[in-house]
């Protein structure tokens, strides 16, 4: 008799349109795909209240269901377009693809690149034909240029002030060297925590060697954790909030089921770039690890007469993480002490040079511990940040811009 392995499990994940159905409609970007995972804790488990009835053989009479909850979290290594589908659903956005379009890559064939002026990093110009194609790109923006014929040219580059046909470049990605218009391709799209309705998914969890399979529905993105820490992979997990739970002895109701992505897994050594605080480079110093954190608040909605949750109700998000840096000047530990909102920029990317950028606007830092905890280790600063948005009406907590390769 086959007994259950790890080893053996799949995960498959699909887009629901009504919250709480599984409704395959065939594979690609709305239909079921696997998904990759270095683990998960998806749970269906039940409250109970025993009778407190008094009686003389001081025995418990009785016992009643009388709640059930259907949460938990898959664990990952983070690789590029794998996820993209939950942070969606979990910013409550979609990523922005009025510059490139669906694959957000955008090819031009006369671009000149030149050096200093402007913010001092030199600008990008767009001519003939390909003049107004960088509508859709804004300020603060990260993107990425592939395909150039001058190799220092493809490159990350962050944007600051910007027109449809010209981009100046910020001074911390600038460009290497002029350029004359000629041919490459732009990589770039924006997702921001917003406001879109409430995007659930249905998860099976299969162990395939024993033919055992659970169906979790109404599955809701409700908080991530990234870990960029140093001689690591760059990990995480994504925990959900659900509605219901089926079990079943074989692959039921997700109709073709789609590949997951192929992108090799991040890592904290070749896959982090310069983090910006306050928009430079901390100087004279080094980052030992990166956590980034989301809550989407969200929360099971609770009726008589059902076990479980009829709904998911939405929260504040709650939106920060934390940076440990080795102590080396106060320069982090001021910023703290200002208590005055800075700017945090974490780009990460694979060994193809694709990637995200996490960028932060406005946080505040917490004042960082500074202890000597014992002999013969290295004194660290621990800066715990949450972001906000001063004017809720048009800044957001959180932009993730999606950089690299084109989606297919």
């Amino acid at each position: 008799m086959a007994l259950a392995s790890t080893s053996k499990l799949q995960l498959v994940i699909l887009k629901e349109t009504v919250t709480g159905v599984c409704d395959s409609d065939g594979i690609g970007d709305d239909g079921a795909v696997f998904l990759r995972s270095t683990g998960e804790s998806l749970s269906y488990g039940f409250s109970s209240e025993t009778s407190k009835e008094i009686n003389a053989t001081r025995q418990v009479g009785s016992r009643v269901v009388t709640d059930a909850n259907v949460d938990g979290s898959i664990n990952i290594e983070l690789s590029f377009h794998e996820y993209d589908d939950l942070f969606e659903a979990l910013l409550a956005g979609t990523f922005d693809t009025t510059f490139a379009g669906a694959t957000g890559v955008k090819a031009f064939t006369s671009c000149a690149f030149s050096t200093g002026g402007g913010g001092g990093g030199g600008t990008i110009t767009l001519s003939g034909a390909d003049v107004g194609g960088f509508a859709g790109l804004e300020a603060g923006q990260w993107i990425k240029v592939t395909g150039h014929a001058t190799p220092s040219l493809n490159r990350l580059y962050k944007i600051i002030p910007i027109t449809t046909s010209i981009i100046v470049v910020d001074a911390l990605t600038p460009v290497a060297e002029a350029a004359a218009a000629g041919a490459c391709s732009f990589s770039g799209c924006r997702l921001e925590n917003g406001v879109a309705a409430l995007q659930t998914f249905t998860i099976e969890k299969g162990f395939t060697d024993v033919n055992q399979f659970f169906m979790y529905r109404g599955m809701a993105p409700t908080g991530l954790s990234l870990d960029f820490s140093a001689a690591s992979v760059l990990k995480g997990d994504i925990k959900f909030l659900g509605l219901n739970v089926a079990e079943a002895t074989a692959t039921t109701s997700m109709g073709i089921i789609g590949a997951a992505q192929g992108n090799p897994m991040m890592n904290s050594v070749t896959g982090i770039g310069d983090i910006l605080v306050n928009g430079a480079i901390l100087a004279d110093t080094y980052i030992k690890s990166a956590k980034v954190t989301i809550d989407a608040k969200l929360r099971a909605q609770k009726a008589i007469g059902t076990l479980g949750a009829v709904g998911i109700g939405e929260g504040t998000f709650d939106i920060g993480g934390e940076l440990v840096i080795y102590l080396a000047d106060a320069t982090v530990y001021n910023l703290a002490l200002a208590q005055a909102p800075v700017s945090l920029e974490i780009p990460v990317t694979d060994a193809d040079g694709s990637g995200y950028v996490f960028v932060f606007d406005n946080v505040y830092l917490d004042v960082p511990t500074v202890q000597a905890g014992s002999m013969d280790t290295d004194v660290e600063l621990s800066c715990k940040f949450t972001a906000v948005a001063p004017v809720t009406a048009t800044d957001k907590m959180l932009h993730i811009d999606r950089v690299g390769a084109a989606i297919v």
